[in-house]
């Protein structure tokens, strides 16, 4: 069966990542201040210590935004706040909803897409299907809700 999808371009995808970052750092402010008022102020030098566990805050961040897109891009919504505001949703080739962890994997393949020069995310901008390279890990494709 033939899918036809409008496709969702690089400069959408990119303003839907701007605001899904500003949505995430004001949840994340509000966690974080709740946190430290639960805990007191322990954080040194990006590490948080809790019981004499270090916690690399910037690991952590990474770990819970991973979480946090992929439980939006596997619920009906199929999208992140960001991507639903533009209407676009994270769809399998055909159009099916990704589960969790296909999700996850998605958004892990994030690093490889920005570690090579975030040439991975400018993928979007010339392949056919206008997937980013980790879209191509995951297969996955990012379209336009009509």
């Amino acid at each position: 069966m033939a899918v036809n999808f409008i496709y969702a371009g690089f400069w959408r995808r990119f303003v839907a990542l701007i605001l899904d970052s500003i949505i995430f750092a004001i949840i994340l402010a509000l966690l974080i201040s709740l946190f430290l008022f639960v805990f007191g102020h322990e954080a040194l030098a990006g590490k948080i210590v809790i019981n004499n566990i270090k916690i690399d805050v910037d690991l952590t961040y990474s770990l819970i935004y991973f979480i946090y897109a992929s439980l939006f891009e596997s619920s009906s919504w199929q999208a992140t706040p960001g991507k639903r505001i533009l209407s676009l949703r994270v769809v399998g080739y055909n159009g099916e909803r990704v589960n969790f962890w296909r999700a996850f994997g998605r958004n892990v393949g994030k690093i490889v897409s920005a570690l090579i020069l975030m040439i991975g995310y400018m993928m979007a901008g010339w392949t056919s299907r206008k997937q980013a390279l980790h879209d191509m890990m995951a297969g996955c494709l990012v379209i336009r809700s009509v």
